[in-house]
């Protein structure tokens, strides 16, 4: 409804507890698979009918993992380690994000918070900022702002404006003063330019 509208995270919720569960698993993983697994098996030549000490090889090994001891003792057997594998959990998460932007119609850039600087996207910020925009004033304006203030004045909190209530909203695609002085450096190099090159007769600077 207008009033209890769908939460933001709502659509997005599954996707964000499965990027929780890359972000853990990738450390509990890591941790894991960082240590070799180590296998003892018996010598083929002795056959399967083989006494093992399960007690003693049980705490040889936890003396080894957890403890100080380096070095360990068998008697008609060997020992294997398998080399753990890791994979790079960037991927999985990269398609969640992707999900959540989907979701959000929300460009990557700007959800992960580069579209500022040499990696901005001007299409992608320019789609953003239309986006921004038509929801401030298609929605936010009429359906909350408005509202708001005209209740107010209804009950005498605020007083009633004498040429209406008029809504505006700050400029967002504005230039920052980098990009003005960006801007500003760029002319004067193309003015110097056309100076040095002699373009007065060809072409009037005015």
């Amino acid at each position: 409804s207008d009033v209890w509208a769908v939460p933001r995270c709502q659509p997005v919720l599954n996707n964000i507890m499965a990027a929780q569960k890359v972000y853990g698993g990738s450390g509990e993983g890591y941790w894991k698979a960082v240590f070799s697994y180590l296998f003892l098996e018996t010598h083929p030549q002795l056959g399967g009918d083989v006494e093992v000490d399960d007690d003693s090889l049980r705490d040889m090994v936890e003396q080894m993992m957890n403890g100080l001891q380096r070095t360990g003792i068998t008697t008609g057997m060997s020992a294997k380690a398998i080399s753990p594998s890791l994979a790079d959990p960037t991927p999985h998460l990269q398609i969640q994000i992707e999900a959540i932007c989907i979701k959000l119609g929300m460009p990557q850039r700007v959800f992960q918070g580069s579209e500022r600087g040499q990696l901005a996207s001007s299409q992608d910020d320019s789609a953003w900022n239309d986006r921004v925009q038509a929801y401030q004033t298609g929605y936010i304006t009429p359906g909350i702002v408005r509202p708001f203030v005209n209740r107010l004045i209804t009950y005498g909190v605020l007083p009633r404006p004498a040429k209406g209530l008029k809504v505006e909203w700050p400029d967002i695609t504005s230039m920052s003063a980098q990009e003005k002085a960006q801007v500003a450096a760029t002319r004067m190099s193309a003015l110097s330019t056309y100076l040095n090159g002699g373009g007065g007769p060809a072409m009037p600077l005015m």
